[in-house]
């Protein structure tokens, strides 16, 4: 069992504007084997605007000082190796991993010392697979803000689904023809809802005040290695955003997306891409759709091992 812990300390000011106080710690730990890891930690903040002592801020006018505010966050992680490095054969393996997650901030939590969204609580699992050099993931993140439920404020709710494949074609089938690409496919659909029951004491006086929308996004590549030094891409994307307002359930966008891709590295210093996009972007509501194309093209010299020019 490995078990880390780390305690530290922070003060931040920004003249006449901001200051922040602030204690955190951190926990890890490890079974003997590393299957099985967790990771928490916890934040304690006093923040405090300062800008209404400044006149350059105020301008003269009677600005009246925001009380100090003391607040906290905290997340916890942990994930479990289900299967690690099983053999399928001499040259292929199979591994199998969960995972999970849950955060908090509090409402008005704020630090100098990094950048956070406050008032907001999310959980995520997720299950990550390799078979035979595949690569298979699945995660599921849930969220929501005003998490004091105030009724003056309006609650949303998000939720997101999402899986993801990589199969090298070559290494599965254990075939090193170059005519054999690598397959990408992503899938995402996300829920966005506001919460109702809260909305509606809050001066929300009708259910089309309250937004509702929900996202399907679709990803396809291939890429081919023809050699160490050219390969070629093509990637497809589709978006579909469906408003399910009432009142406004035919404002939907449509995206859909091409990319292709040549890629040329002549030396380990010196390489170039030449690509071209077609973009189709269709407005439903409006029956507009906008035709667009790009060509795009970039090398990158290495200089040195930190030195690189992109243009």
């Amino acid at each position: 069992m490995d078990l880390q812990l780390s305690i530290w300390a922070k003060t931040d000011e920004v003249v006449d504007a901001e200051t922040s106080d602030g204690i955190g710690f951190r926990v890890t730990a490890a079974n003997d084997d590393g299957r099985w890891k967790a990771d928490a930690g916890f934040a304690r903040s006093t923040f405090t605007a300062g800008g209404a002592n400044d006149p350059q801020l105020t301008e003269d006018t009677n600005a009246v000082a925001l009380q100090p505010v003391t607040k906290n966050a905290w997340y916890a992680e942990t994930s479990y190796d289900i299967l690690k490095d099983v053999k399928l054969d001499d040259k292929r393996n199979i591994a199998l991993s969960a995972n999970i997650k849950l955060e908090q901030t509090d409402p008005q939590f704020g630090t100098l010392g990094a950048s956070v969204n406050a008032d907001r609580l999310q959980a995520q699992y997720g299950i990550n697979a390799s078979i035979a050099g595949a690569n298979i993931q699945f995660q599921h993140t849930s969220s929501e803000d005003n998490i004091a439920n105030l009724p003056n404020l309006l609650k949303t709710k998000n939720n997101s689904d999402t899986i993801s494949l990589n199969v090298p074609l070559q290494s599965v089938l254990q075939n090193n023809s170059t005519l054999l690409p690598t397959i990408s496919y992503s899938y995402q659909r996300t829920a966005q809802n506001g919460s109702i029951l809260a909305a509606l004491t809050g001066g929300f006086d009708e259910t089309s005040e309250i937004p509702s929308q929900l996202s399907n996004t679709q990803e396809i590549g291939l890429e081919w290695k023809f050699s160490e030094a050219l390969s070629f891409d093509y990637k497809f994307s589709n978006t579909f955003q469906d408003n399910r307002q009432p009142g406004r359930e035919n404002a939907d966008f449509n995206n859909i997306s091409h990319q292709f891709s040549v890629g040329w590295q002549p030396s380990q210093q010196l390489r170039f891409n030449l690509g071209y996009n077609f973009t189709n972007a269709q407005n439903i509501e409006r029956q507009i759709t906008r035709f667009t194309q790009s060509p795009t093209f970039w090398c990158e010299l290495g200089i040195h091992a930190r030195c690189h020019i992109r243009c």
